[in-house]
């Protein structure tokens, strides 16, 4: 089972020309050794993209609804499903 799962990540790494197997180890090496500034870091990436997410759809706001989609290709939207 481990062979398959290992065999999966090295034909994942493949799909990519710039990455090799020892940039990939290097990187798992480094988030191992700075786990907490790296979690740190991701935490604050992941708010500030929200924030200006918000920020543009503030500044843009969507004027077409899924339903207006629908009825523009010719389809009728179903009612939401109840429990």
């Amino acid at each position: 089972m481990r062979t398959n799962r290992l065999r999966g990540y090295f034909q994942y790494i493949s799909l990519f020309s710039n990455v090799t197997l020892d940039k990939v180890y290097l990187a798992i090496g480094y988030y191992l050794r700075h786990r907490a500034q790296v979690d740190e870091y991701v935490r604050r990436m992941d708010e500030e993209g929200e924030r200006l997410r918000l920020e543009w759809e503030a500044q843009n706001p969507n004027r077409v609804t899924k339903a207006d989609l629908m009825r523009r290709i010719g389809l009728t939207p179903q009612p939401p499903l109840r429990s």
